[in-house]
């Protein structure tokens, strides 16, 4: 075997492993890819949709069956505020709700409104409900169904920052 062939072996070799480490530390490349109207949004791991509609998502957790994350994109147009403002007060009229924590975190790519809170008649089960701003149209989240607020963190922040535009249709 002359030179030229230890060469690309050793390319190969080399590319390879590259190829390998990329795939095991990134968190899109293996996960589907679900699509929100004219956006798309990548599950969490440990996650899988359970329902699908052109502007909604559900999905379920696979190893919990209780936790839920629901997603809708509300159309073009920012007004999280809004409609984070009428949900706010309408949510004690939903039967016995202890609020436990209302934030807003406002960044240059997105707009967050999300209030925390427990159905007390359902015992340890948390829930929350997320207005965001992003990619001029307005989304919808809920979880439900999770043990703690900790919980929750890791599947909303995943979807949050997965989501993106779908540059295969047209955009508003």
């Amino acid at each position: 075997m002359d030179k030229r062939w230890i060469a690309i072996l050793v390319i190969f070799i080399v590319g390879m492993s590259c190829m390998y480490f990329i795939v095991t530390n990134s968190p899109a490349i293996g996960t589907p890819i679900k699509n929100l109207n004219k956006s798309i949004v990548t599950i969490p791991n440990d996650f899988t949709a359970a329902d699908e509609n052109s502007d909604s998502l559900l999905l379920h957790n696979k190893s919990n069956t209780v936790e839920n994350l629901y997603i809708q994109d509300l159309g073009k147009g920012n007004h999280s505020l809004e409609k984070f403002k009428n949900r706010l007060k309408s949510l004690p009229n939903e039967g016995n709700i202890k609020i436990i924590k209302n934030e807003s975190e406002i960044t240059p790519e997105h707009t967050i409104y999300t209030v925390y809170y427990q159905r007390l008649d359902n015992g340890t089960q948390y829930e929350s409900i997320t207005y965001m701003d992003c990619i001029k149209h307005t989304f919808y989240i809920k979880l439900y169904g999770f043990s703690s607020i900790e919980s929750m963190d890791y599947p909303f922040n995943f979807v949050v920052d997965t989501l993106q535009p779908d540059y295969k249709r047209t955009q508003d």
